[in-house]
């Protein structure tokens, strides 16, 4: 038997639903969906099927070299960023980092905007998938208007 896959859906902020497959809203109460917990599946009415995943914030994909510093054993080493939002950042380990979660870390990176500003930011390691690691950011150093800036959703 042949298993179809899902599309994830994500509810950033507002609580509105947009049927990707055939443009159809719906207000979904983000409280309700908390009581069903992590796995939400909804299906439309145009019969598409969907598994739901509620943010904080907006999350964009990018792919920006950084460079990684830890605080507590003063190791450090190059990555990628792959997601990147105000409140958290996700990169690739291109050196073997010695990394617990808990770390207290910076990470330096450029943005791919034209003023191509340098970007120096504090973060807590929340979770580590080999090579991959989430962190949670505890400040942007000052770039909190360069960052807002570049999550703006392009339309």
């Amino acid at each position: 038997m042949k298993e179809t896959v899902v599309p994830k859906v994500y509810l950033v902020g507002q609580d509105l639903f947009i049927c990707p497959a055939c443009g159809i809203k719906k207000r979904l109460h983000r409280e309700k969906l908390i009581r069903y917990g992590p796995k939400i599946k909804i299906r439309c009415i145009c019969g598409s099927r969907y598994s739901i995943e509620l943010r904080r914030s907006y999350r964009k994909r990018v792919d920006l070299a950084c460079y990684v510093r830890v605080h507590a054993r003063q190791v450090e080493g190059k990555g990628i960023i792959k997601d990147l939002s105000t409140t958290g950042v996700s990169f690739t380990l291109l050196d073997p980092l010695d990394l617990l979660c808990g770390d207290m870390a910076t990470i330096f990176f450029q943005l791919d905007t034209p003023s191509k500003p340098h970007i120096a930011a504090d973060v807590r390691v929340k979770r580590i998938h080999n090579p991959i690691v989430g962190c949670e950011v505890i400040s942007w150093r000052n770039h909190e208007r360069e960052i807002w800036y570049y999550l703006l959703p392009v339309s």
